[in-house]
C-alpha cells in the first residue's frame, strides 16, 4: 500500500489489473458505510449486471472515492 501511495505522488505507473467494478464499487460502499450512516447519508446501490472488467489499481480506486 506504501509503494502504490509513493507511486500515486510520483505519478509513476501503478499495479493495473483487470477490475470487476461492480465488485469495487461494493468494497468502497463497504469502506464509507459506517461514515455515511453518522451523518445521516442513506446509500443505494443499483449495479449492472452485464458490465464489462475495466483497467485499473484497485486501491487507487478506492481511495479516490
Amino acid at each position: 500500500m506504501i509503494a502504490r501511495i509513493r507511486a500515486l505522488l510520483r505519478k509513476t505507473d501503478t499495479d493495473k489489473a483487470r477490475l470487476d467494478i461492480n465488485q469495487t464499487v461494493q468494497e468502497v460502499v463497504i469502506l464509507i458505510q459506517d461514515d455515511a450512516v453518522q451523518k445521516g447519508v442513506a446509500l443505494r446501490m443499483e449495479l449492472a449486471a452485464d458490465v464489462l472488467p475495466v483497467l485499473g489499481d484497485r486501491v487507487q480506486l478506492q481511495q479516490s472515492s
